[in-house]
């Protein structure tokens, strides 16, 4: 099955993009609003970085849910980076 075959998986980096083209929300706009740089929001668009007000805003320009939009962080991906992190300690 195909990453876009689930309709309740979030979105792709490039649908996000388009998403905010179709809705003309600009990054400029987002990240004034957000006080954080251009680049900032495209590394979010593009699942490079994560940041929650910056995630928020662009669903709620795009007028979605944010879960819609971003995946949910990962636990355990969490806890494996701690876990290394401890073990090296």
């Amino acid at each position: 099955m195909h990453y876009t075959d689930n309709p309740n998986s979030p979105m792709t980096p490039a649908q996000r993009k388009s998403l905010m083209v179709l809705n003309q929300v600009k990054s400029k706009r987002i990240a004034f609003l957000c006080d954080v740089s251009e680049t900032a929001v495209s590394l979010v668009v593009s699942g490079h970085a994560r940041s929650r007000k910056v995630e928020e805003a662009i669903a709620m320009a795009c007028g979605k849910y944010r879960e819609d939009m971003f995946p949910p962080n990962s636990r355990k991906s969490q806890s494996s980076r701690n876990g290394a992190y401890r073990a090296a300690a």
